[in-house]
């Protein structure tokens, strides 16, 4: 699995999110858990960002949204 720029260290994989959402009656293949993880880690990351950043007051964040982020 190619990630955006850096390769990270993922504790859940895509067979088991295939598993969860088996149980809650959801389908999905393989590649489509893939891109679930890879949404849910971008989000995840930008609202730890967003946190670290709160103390910035009036300051401009050290890092921006990337603008490919849902293309």
């Amino acid at each position: 699995m190619k990630l955006s720029g850096t390769q990270e260290k993922r504790s859940v994989k895509a067979a088991e999110v295939v598993e969860i959402l088996k149980q809650n009656n959801t389908i999905v293949s393989e590649k489509e858990a893939e891109n679930i993880l890879d949404f849910l880690y971008k989000i995840a990351n930008l609202s730890i960002e967003t946190v670290r950043n709160k103390g910035n007051k009036g300051q401009k964040p050290e890092r921006r949204t990337p603008r490919r982020l849902f293309r």
